[in-house]
């Protein structure tokens, strides 16, 4: 058995859908390229920096930014990351890069922006913070969990990398496609996560410390929130070749769709997802 025929089936042994993922015939095509190039595997896997919801539209809206770690979304499913990739890099070198989904304050929660004029001000506070967070985050996996060696990656900070480097805007391809959002996504998913978005306003919940906005607000966060989803997963295609993102939010079919719809309609083709930590389209996350 070869090397790609091995490492193919170490994969999938993880993958709770096993050869019925969806992306089985990305996933084998990812692998055949970096086995052929003799490049490391490349896995991904988000997480979102944890959050103080009564501060979003107060006077210091970049304190919604919570600093400490504690209760990161990743954070119940490290034990089995390590196991995981711990066992792949018996057979074939594995790189594991954490992104920290940092912009969501901008791109969805627009609010609090409104009430500066001057942007780049409120951006700088915003990048103390999630700057503080990303190496917070750094140490505590670290520390936790040393086996794992993952790189942790700021998104707004590799966003702004890739702009630079390509003289591009990813604003500028973001509000291309929330403007035509309609082509891309079915209106019944949007209705879906409206329901869901109005759930997280007591206690408990995401935005437990948040009185719920008006309807018209939500609603413009949940396109938002898919806009960015296929626009982050169109970057990570394009600059991150070959990489296998590791679904880890809930539902996970639905959230694995969002990431989908500019890959496919660009490129005729989608972002590898493997689902190591299970699928639960009962939840939401």
């Amino acid at each position: 058995m070869n090397i790609q025929t091995t490492l193919l089936n170490a994969v999938l042994s993880y993958d709770a859908k096993g050869k019925q993922n969806e992306f089985f015939a990305s996933i084998e095509q990812a692998i055949q390229n970096v086995t052929t190039a003799q490049r490391p595997l490349s896995l991904l896997s988000f997480t979102c920096s944890t959050i103080q919801s009564e501060y979003m539209c107060s006077d210091t809206p970049w304190m919604y930014v919570d600093t400490n770690v504690e209760g990161n979304n990743l954070s119940q499913d490290l034990k089995q990351l390590t196991k995981i990739i711990t066992a792949l890099r018996k057979i074939y070198p594995t790189d594991i890069t954490i992104l920290i989904g940092n912009t969501d304050p901008y791109y969805i929660y627009l609010q609090q922006f409104k009430n500066y004029t001057d942007k780049d001000s409120i951006w700088n506070e915003f990048e103390k913070r999630w700057n503080t967070y990303k190496q917070n985050l750094t140490e505590w996996i670290s520390e936790t969990y040393p086996t794992l060696q993952a790189t942790v990656i700021s998104w707004y900070e590799w966003e702004k990398q890739i702009e630079i480097e390509k003289g591009i805007s990813f604003e500028a391809e973001y509000e291309d496609t929330l403007q035509r959002l309609d082509d891309y996504v079915d209106q019944k998913n949007i209705d879906w996560e409206l329901q869901q978005l109005k759930t997280q306003f007591v206690a408990g919940k995401y935005f437990e410390q948040l009185l719920m906005p008006h309807e018209d607000i939500l609603k413009d966060w949940v396109r938002r929130k898919f806009t960015e989803y296929a626009v982050q997963a169109t970057w990570i295609y394009r600059y991150m070749p070959n990489s296998m993102l590791i679904q880890n939010e809930k539902p996970s079919d639905l959230r694995s769709q969002m990431y989908q719809p500019l890959i496919q309609k660009m490129y005729d083709d989608v972002l590898s997802i493997v689902y190591f930590f299970g699928v639960d389209n009962q939840g939401y996350q």
